[in-house]
């Protein structure tokens, strides 16, 4: 399962499932109000977002999957990790930002994407800000559980953390949250920016097909 970030946009890892879909299927999808996905006009929580994710492996009556995410899907899918242990069997982050909402992690990634910028992929529909104010509001409130970081620190899967070296935003808040579990282990792309498959498609390839060969074998 690969979960795209945002929050409110379309689904934008096409590219990323070309890198692994020899290796396994990949199922990918439009969160609601995004891209295709319908739409009533209004926002939606964390609580929801996971509902509709366990939903897709039930429909497609998958036991239990490995689940990828980038950027703010990369937190959305720790939490699924969270709440529903027992239908996944790993976990990797791709460029996560980590359960945060700190001062000076915004202001450096404001000031070096005012400075520096990123390279973006051409994103097929513009992003839903009704959706994106509702479930970065329901983010905000849902990562202030006091038990969390216990229960991250709990976690038994294996699970991988990658990021990118010249990423605009700060790795502190990834690297700690790597450090909470066990079974995980963090890497670092060199000269890779947030988007990694645009600058750094055969590292990124490389490691994601070595982690989902540990569970296809």
């Amino acid at each position: 399962m690969l979960i795209s970030g945002g929050p409110g946009s379309s689904n934008y890892l096409e590219p990323v499932s070309y890198l692994i879909d020899d290796n396994c299927e990949v199922i990918m999808f439009d969160p609601k109000g995004c891209g295709r996905s319908s739409y009533d006009g209004k926002g939606y929580d964390i609580e929801s977002c996971l509902k509709d994710i366990e939903c897709i492996r039930e429909e497609y009556e998958i036991k239990r999957w490995v689940v990828i995410g980038h950027s703010w899907g990369a937190d959305l899918g720790l939490v699924y990790s969270l709440l529903f242990p027992q239908s996944i069997l790993g976990y990797i982050s791709i460029s996560g930002t980590g359960v945060q909402n700190d001062r000076d992690w915004k202001d450096t990634y404001n000031r070096k994407k005012e400075e520096i910028g990123e390279l973006k992929p051409d994103f097929e529909y513009k992003a839903n800000k009704v959706v994106h104010r509702s479930l970065i509001n329901s983010w905000r409130e849902f990562i202030k559980k006091p038990e969390l970081l216990k229960d991250i620190s709990q976690l038994q899967l294996p699970s991988l953390f990658i990021y990118a070296e010249e990423d605009i935003r700060p790795s502190w808040s990834i690297r700690q949250i790597s450090n909470l579990i066990s079974n995980s282990r963090y890497i670092e792309i060199k000269g890779a920016e947030h988007y990694i498959w645009l600058s750094k498609k055969n590292e990124l390839a490389e490691i994601l097909r070595t982690f989902i060969k540990t569970f296809t074998n």
